[in-house]
């Protein structure tokens, strides 16, 4: 009678076991909901010992309200000329620009306030052009070089629910120079960045 018991036990538990689903981000059946959103924000950073503004433009499909996956671009929204990169006892203009791939995760999105993570990565480049102190003018046709790094940049924002449509958020990442994927040779050494960020989404966040 034991042997029984146990048997019918064992083949219980297998049953119960074999239709356990594991937990996965979509589901089988798919999302519970998906929508798209776009984004712009600005951020600010010293880089090579200056202040510089970054635009960012964002588009991506969002997945169950927490989840975002999309593309990114950016640019510097001011040159800097900075002391540690001279060329002919001159200082040099820098400006920059960036593209890549983001993922996003929302705690608790349908909270009027809330946590978001968002992960930025992809190349971040680094324009260097002559820059004539007496004229005022950038000097195009005497030097110029370019240099792209592969970044990686987690951050943290609080997020507020503006509107049915509408969020907008504030907070900082940290920009890490991972790795040279071209370089003239020119550029000082890659920097790591502490950024801060404000910005705002629109979109239509949860369609079905």
């Amino acid at each position: 009678m034991k042997k029984v018991i146990f048997t019918l036990s064992m083949l219980f538990s297998i049953t119960v076991f074999a239709q356990t689903e594991a937990k996965t981000l979509i589901g089988t059946d798919g999302p519970e909901s998906w929508g798209f959103m776009v984004g712009t924000g600005l951020q600010t950073a010293q880089v090579y010992g200056e202040n510089t503004w970054f635009s960012q433009f964002k588009a991506g499909v969002v997945i169950n309200e927490a989840w975002t996956f999309g593309a990114l671009v950016g640019f510097s929204l001011n040159e800097i000329r900075p002391a540690t990169l001279q060329l002919n006892n001159e200082l040099n203009e820098l400006d920059f620009h960036m593209y890549g791939a983001f993922i996003e995760y929302r705690i608790k999105p349908n909270s009027l306030v809330h946590l978001s993570f968002p992960l930025n990565l992809g190349v971040f480049g680094t324009d260097v052009d002559d820059f004539n102190y007496s004229q005022n003018t950038v000097d195009w046709e005497d030097y110029n070089a370019e240099d792209y790094q592969f970044f990686v940049e987690p951050g943290i924002n609080i997020e507020l629910n503006l509107h049915k449509y509408v969020r907008i958020y504030t907070g900082a990442s940290y920009r890490i120079q991972a790795g040279s994927i071209y370089s003239e040779g020119i550029t000082p050494a890659a920097e790591n960045q502490l950024l801060w960020n404000i910005g705002m989404k629109v979109g239509l966040f949860k369609i079905n």
